[in-house]
């Protein structure tokens, strides 16, 4: 059975290029020379088609299809002006570098952007609107009385814009009267299964027991499963709400048999051949502004150009040295050493708060995947007295050593706190579990995209 979230995405899909396939032609017959309309549409269709798709492209890298996000009004205003834009000049640019493509109308793709906008704004504003509607949503009854069972049926009861709906948490019997009241979600034993069958009322079951289950309840799954309805695995749901990996839910033994960070000897030459060819062309293509650095941050506070911090931890827990453009007064390390600096640091010098700010002062770590030490993408690079501490503390840290730390990542890019405390550095190992269990060219590229809109919008420290 289709997932319920695949297919609104889908149907999202849909209309898009519905909209603007409208809309380009409304635009190439309107705006455009007496004549061009019939040539193009006619003459050349791949050349009509390519717009469509470059649109289409650029909304589903402003995450324009996750729904829970966009379908707020001004969060979908901003992603659809970046998408219109963005498709509208990229659209111009491959007709101007593909030599055999026709003469394309700057004002029709002008047109078209700005007709496109409220379109495909207004679409998620009812889409949101429908979105809350129970008929479109995948109803699941979660079984189990752990903790990550309630924190995920919670998590769904708030979420109002969520592709699913949580129809009760199924428990033993003896576990009702001890488990706190959730808000919007039933609380359920096997005696109000049949009730709950009756109703035809369930799409999935999600198993939220990481031990051995009772007996009773896995004979209800199983009858439940012969039903037609979908059985899906707590962990995958949990991951694909939240993009992390719940460590309290895994067991040591199930992380044995995750291929994490396992990858053929052919691939992974040939990823670390692609990060060091990349890494010499971006060296190059930055020479320029490594002068201009240079020069303002000596001008700024005379010193040591580059911090090296010779402690961190990389693949298989080796030690390597780290370089990064030094951004504080020289010295300033010796007093409060790796300690994470605030808003208002004053060791930070005028021009090291820039960098910090634009991320620019991490640019030496070219040097380091040159270097086979770091890749672009992967889990963010710890001191080693940390990593000491934090393998004694957090479940299954060791293993984001398994591939190389990245100048960026997705714990980096999700979650974007500076603090040090144990619950945030727990949230952060679960997002490095989540990219090592899921790695792929889409996830890297929804990385790199994250990575650039934060740069913009100032994430950085300062």
């Amino acid at each position: 059975m289709a997932s319920k979230s695949l297919t609104r995405k889908v149907l999202l899909l849909v209309v898009d290029v519905v909209l603007t396939t409208g809309t380009l032609l409304v635009a190439l017959r309107f705006a455009t020379r007496p004549g061009y309309f019939d040539e193009l549409v006619f003459g050349d269709t791949l050349f009509f088609v390519l717009p469509v798709v470059v649109y289409m492209l650029a909304i589903y890298f402003v995450q324009g299809y996750h729904l829970e996000e966009i379908v707020t009004p001004w969060k979908g205003l901003a992603a659809m002006f970046v998408a219109v834009i963005g498709g509208g000049v990229a659209t111009g640019f491959l007709f101007f570098l593909i030599p055999t493509a026709p003469e394309f109308s700057a004002r029709a793709l002008s047109v078209t952007s700005a007709g496109l906008l409220p379109l495909l704004w207004g679409a998620r504003i009812l889409y949101g609107r429908l979105l809350i509607a129970r008929s479109l949503k995948e109803t699941l009854l979660i079984v189990g009385a752990e903790q990550t069972a309630l924190e995920l049926a919670q998590l769904i009861a708030q979420r109002a814009h969520s592709p699913y709906r949580v129809a009760g948490l199924l428990v033993p019997e003896g576990s009702r009267d001890a488990l706190p009241a959730l808000k919007n979600v039933r609380i359920a034993v096997l005696a109000d299964l049949p009730e709950m069958i009756r109703a035809g009322d369930l799409d999935s079951v999600v198993l939220g027991t990481a031990g051995s289950a009772d007996d009773r309840l896995v004979r209800a799954v199983v009858t439940l499963k012969r039903r037609g309805i979908r059985v899906r695995e707590l962990t995958d749901l949990y991951e694909e709400l939240t993009g992390m990996t719940p460590v309290a839910h895994v067991g040591q033994l199930k992380m044995l048999f995750e291929n994490l960070g396992q990858r053929s000897e052919l691939v992974r030459y040939a990823h670390g051949l692609a990060n060091r060819g990349l890494a010499l062309v971006l060296l190059a293509a930055s020479s320029p502004l490594w002068l201009i650095i240079i020069v303002g941050q000596q001008i700024s506070s005379r010193g040591p150009v580059f911090v090296e911090q010779s402690d961190r931890v990389g693949l298989w827990g080796r030690v390597f040295r780290l370089y990064k453009f030094r951004s504080m007064v020289p010295g300033a390390t010796k007093v409060g050493d790796k300690l994470i600096t605030g808003t208002n640091d004053p060791r930070v010098t005028p021009v090291g708060r820039i960098l910090r700010k634009t991320h620019l002062d991490e640019l030496p770590q070219l040097l380091n995947i040159l270097r086979g030490e770091m890749n672009f993408i992967g889990p963010r690079a710890e001191y080693k007295d940390n990593v000491a501490v934090l393998e004694q503390k957090i479940p299954f840290y060791h293993e984001r050593h398994m591939i190389k730390p990245g100048m960026t990542g997705w714990a980096q890019v999700r979650n974007v706190m500076t603090s040090a405390s144990e619950k945030d550095t727990l949230e952060k190992i679960q997002y490095d579990l989540y990219y090592l269990k899921n790695r792929s060219v889409a996830l890297d590229i929804a990385i790199v995209i994250r990575t650039i809109k934060l740069i913009l919008k100032g994430k950085g420290t300062a």
